[in-house]
């Protein structure tokens, strides 16, 4: 919103600011450009009598504040009016005075207006207002105490939207444990051991192997393998697992229907039938498959 202000006018209304001031003019103007800094939507000019040369102050404007005086032989009221009269969008703009012929002139072209006594005592309450809040001491910013739920309360919410999901963890990463340091002890039981025996040795003698010998070779080489009749077993028992998938696989191509050439049903466009896709299957999968 664009301000156009009678500005002695609004002197005479102001209860800290008389007309006979030396500075009653930059007086409003600290007053009005601390009124315009308060939002970014206010734009202001203000007209005063009594200028020399007359024209625009710039020593007094500013980025959204404009100060004019009247030069010799004119008004502000001249000013006003003849500003309100070129203005091309009359309801972005408000006057602010108490001369009756302003305010009808500006009344005519449904130009929103403010008498200068109560804009002069809206400058002054929010003058106050900023002064009370710098007096105030600072103090900290305190939270609202948040509103507490009753027991029904949260039970109804319960039943509306159920309990809170839990947030799944992501699971910790073991580290590799660092193999125990042998204690003096079991260092001094190894020493005590006796070597174990060439196998030659034990082959020629036909003797067997002690329950010692057996600990070190477990710890050598690990646990003993298959015997050859276990390892034959195992080879027997996948040998007829192979069979009855074959079998199987037999049966279910006997049922089916011969699939069709593929050049036929290239041509036709047609999709494979389950039974050809089976077929298919069995002529390209590898028979070892399970």
């Amino acid at each position: 919103m664009q301000y156009l202000i009678d500005g002695h006018n609004l002197i005479a209304k102001m209860s800290d600011i008389d007309l006979a001031d030396p500075d009653d003019e930059a007086q409003l103007v600290l007053r009005l450009r601390s009124w315009t800094a308060a939002s970014r939507k206010r734009r202001v000019t203000v007209y005063f009598d009594g200028g020399l040369p007359g024209g625009p102050a710039h020593d007094l404007s500013g980025a959204r504040l404009k100060v004019i005086f009247a030069s010799a032989g004119r008004s502000a009221d001249d000013l006003i009016l003849h500003q309100i009269r070129r203005v091309n969008n009359p309801p972005e703009f408000t006057v602010v005075s108490s001369d009756r012929e302003i305010l009808d002139a500006a009344e005519k072209l449904k130009m929103p207006t403010i008498d200068s006594e109560d804009f002069a005592e809206r400058l002054e309450e929010e003058a106050a207002r900023r002064a009370e809040a710098e007096r105030a001491p600072s103090e900290p910013s305190t939270a609202k105490d948040e509103p507490t739920l009753s027991e029904e309360e949260v039970a109804l919410w319960l039943d509306l939207f159920g309990p809170e999901p839990e947030i799944p963890q992501r699971p910790r990463r073991k580290r590799p444990r660092k193999p125990d340091t042998p204690s003096p002890q079991k260092g001094a039981e190894k020493s005590e051991r006796r070597p174990v025996r060439d196998p030659r040795e034990l082959k020629d003698s036909g003797e067997s192997l002690t329950e010692e010998e057996v600990a070190q070779w477990m710890e050598m080489f690990g646990p003993e393998p298959d015997t050859p009749e276990e390892a034959e077993r195992r080879d027997e028992v996948r040998e007829a697992a192979k069979e009855v998938r074959r079998r199987r696989r037999e049966r279910r191509r006997q049922k089916r229907t011969p699939p069709r050439p593929a050049d036929e049903i290239k041509e036709s466009g047609a999709a494979l039938t389950e039974d050809e896709v089976e077929e298919w299957l069995d002529i390209f999968a590898d028979p070892d498959d399970d």
